[in-house]
């Protein structure tokens, strides 16, 4: 008897051993679970945050009460107007009357280190006008992959605003190797 009671202790005390074990794993699963819910709450808070703030960016509608646009970078912008110009192949008045911005207001923008906060009417005009002469800013994030802020010729531009290359007309010499037809050298006196 005493051996069965031995052995009933024994089986107790594995049997015992083994809810233990189970009772510690459920408690490391349910710290895990939590774990992952809360890792799970911060990146959905901060997926919800980014949506926001892509969507206050890109929205059509301005909010009347937040006339500055402070998301967009200046430096990034000016460094996209000098680029549109560029591709336009325009001067800078050129420029200024066809995004119709006056002139010191275009260098204030194109300066890398300007502080100014566009207004964002002001933004959006410009960005439709260049539009319509065929250059598209890309803002970052916009496109997946791109990699970045850039500027690019639109898929269909309107040919009548932006300026072809002027070409230097030479003028050929009517004689052989350039040499002049008039003969006669300018009076030179000598001073004695």
């Amino acid at each position: 008897m005493l051996e069965k009671q031995e052995h009933l202790s024994k089986q107790y005390r594995t049997k015992k051993a083994k809810v233990l074990k189970l009772i510690e794993a459920t408690r490391t699963q349910k710290d895990e679970v939590k774990k992952i819910s809360y890792e799970k709450n911060l990146y959905e808070k901060a997926m919800r945050e980014h949506e926001k703030q892509w969507l206050n960016f890109y929205s059509n509608n301005v909010d009347s009460t937040k006339k500055k646009v402070a998301t967009i970078d200046k430096v990034d912008f000016g460094m996209q107007l000098r680029a549109a110009r560029t591709l336009l192949n325009l001067s800078v008045n050129e420029f200024c009357k066809l995004i119709d911005t006056p002139y010191s207001l275009l260098k204030q923008i194109e300066q890398p280190t300007s502080n100014m906060i566009l207004e964002s009417h002001l933004l959006k005009s410009i960005k439709t006008k260049l539009k319509k002469a065929g250059i598209e800013l890309i803002d970052s994030g916009f496109y997946v992959g791109t990699g970045g802020i850039g500027v690019r010729i639109s898929k269909t531009p309107s040919t009548s605003l932006i300026s072809k290359p002027k070409d230097k007309k030479v003028k050929k010499s009517s004689t052989k190797r350039g040499k002049s037809k008039n003969k006669t050298r300018p009076i030179t006196k000598k001073v004695a």
